[in-house]
Formats: C-alpha cells, sequence, structure tokens
C-alpha cells in the first residue's frame, strides 16, 4: 500500500540520480579530451594555392575522424593557412593532406601530436608546386 502512494517519489529519485551519474560521465569525458589549433605551412609559393583539405585519423583506423577544408580565390593563400581547432583525446594522429593549385594537386602525410592547448604547426610546403 505504501508503495502505491509513493511511487512518483521513488521514479523521481531513481531519475534524479540517474541524471547526476550521466552528467558525471559526460563532464569526466570532456576533461580527458584535448583542443589544439593547426596551422598549415604552405611556403614562399602559398599564392599558387587554391584548396588546402586535411583529414585526422588515428593508428591504423582507416576512418576519418574530422576534416578541414578551405578554399582560396585567384589570388591563392598567405603562407599559413588556418586555424583548425581540433578537439579529440590526447596522442598521436596523422594528417591526410591534399594541396591544389590551378595545374596540380598533392597528397601529402603528416604526423601531430595533439595535447591540450597545443598549437601545431604542420609544413605542407613541399605539395605547392
Amino acid at each position: 500500500m505504501e508503495l502505491r502512494r509513493n511511487w512518483r517519489r521513488i521514479v523521481g529519485g531513481i531519475g534524479f540520480i540517474l541524471a547526476v551519474a550521466w552528467l558525471a560521465g559526460h563532464k569526466s569525458c570532456q576533461a580527458e579530451s584535448a583542443t589544439g589549433a593547426v596551422r598549415f605551412q604552405l611556403g614562399e609559393r602559398a599564392a599558387a594555392v587554391r584548396s588546402v583539405r586535411a583529414e585526422l585519423h588515428r593508428g591504423d583506423d582507416p576512418d576519418v575522424l574530422g576534416y578541414w577544408e578551405m578554399n582560396f580565390d585567384a589570388r591563392g593563400s598567405s603562407p599559413v593557412a588556418g586555424p583548425w581547432k581540433l578537439r579529440a583525446d590526447p596522442g598521436t594522429y596523422w594528417l591526410d593532406v591534399v594541396v591544389k593549385t590551378a595545374s596540380s594537386s598533392a597528397r601529402v602525410t603528416r604526423a601531430i601530436d595533439l595535447r591540450d592547448g597545443a598549437s601545431i604547426s604542420v609544413d605542407v610546403s613541399d605539395a605547392v608546386r
């Protein structure tokens, strides 16, 4: 009889406990992730660049975790393109970068080490032809 009268209080208490547990787990997962900014060094021939596309991968996993793309007008890029603001688990990743000019396209792969607050400079100037 008592259970029948207090069922709302019991369900409400269980819901509150579950909500607090979910928030605690969600906040702890976010605390483990790192943020960083990636900038692409295009070098002295940057004015010839029409677009840069980078894909983020982890280890040998072929899945793309994220990507960044920037297109430029006929004047091309400045010597530095970016920033690409990343948020992921700390660790080593690799970038698959495609740099396109009006006459060519080149693909390069670079490794990065993502740590919280990192400012990462990726030299892809050898891809600009």
